[in-house]
């Protein structure tokens, strides 16, 4: 029996012969997470994700939650290509190791921000969003300090907030609060978690800030 490397925190497992092939055919490996892999491919600059499996649990070739989560977030990005904050994939798609069903999906290589506190107040605006249908109020609450003193004039993660709104403009930043929403209803619908901290938010190619892994499968 061949033996499989284990991802202990959702459970999920990958066959060691994946790494083996992509390593052969020249792809570089970039990281894991609690439940898919990160390859850089070869020749084209794209990102390769790689989504382990669960071990016979989801049956023989249906998708387990975990991946189907990363499915369902990268059908709603095909459906609004149009939104710059939204990756951009080129398709996806099943195979079999070891009797048991992966999912793999191509998609735009993404960068960190140049300023660290771009995805900290990102994740504020993340778990705010719920609470606040209108952005600028929010803002506005946020720059006066009436929510909960998170801003502080004068200190370099605050004065990152309007740095970040000028980034993306009055427009882009309610397409992008709208956008976080959207997602926010997926998840309880879909009964995923949101998973929106500072380090799901990333830059593209073209400097815009794209949403890269929203969910996870509780």
């Amino acid at each position: 029996m061949i033996v499989k490397e284990i991802l202990l925190e959702f459970g999920s497992v990958f066959d060691p012969r994946i790494t083996t092939d992509l390593k052969k055919k020249g792809y570089k490996f970039l990281k894991k997470g609690a439940d898919q892999q990160a390859w850089l491919e070869p020749g084209t600059g794209l990102i390769l994700k790689i989504f382990g499996t669960t071990l016979n649990n989801q049956g023989y070739g249906r998708l387990s939650k975990a991946q189907q989560s990363f499915k369902d977030f990268a059908d709603y990005c095909q459906k609004h290509k149009d939104n710059p904050f939204l990756p951009n994939f080129l398709g996806w798609e099943t195979f079999y190791r070891g009797g048991e069903t992966y999912l793999q999906i191509r998609m735009e290589r993404l960068f960190p921000f140049p300023n660290k506190y771009w995805g900290e107040w990102l994740e504020e605006m993340a778990n705010a969003a719920w609470n606040y249908p209108n952005p600028m109020t929010w803002y506005a609450a946020e720059m006066s300090g009436q929510d909960e003193g998170d801003y502080v004039p004068g200190t370099a993660f605050s004065e990152a907030l309007p740095e970040l709104l000028s980034h993306l403009g009055e427009d882009g930043f309610k397409l992008l609060w709208k956008t976080i929403r959207d997602l926010e209803k997926i998840a309880d619908r879909k009964g995923y978690g949101l998973d929106l901290h500072s380090k799901n938010f990333m830059l593209g190619s073209d400097g815009h800030i794209v949403i890269s892994d929203p969910f996870f499968a509780r």
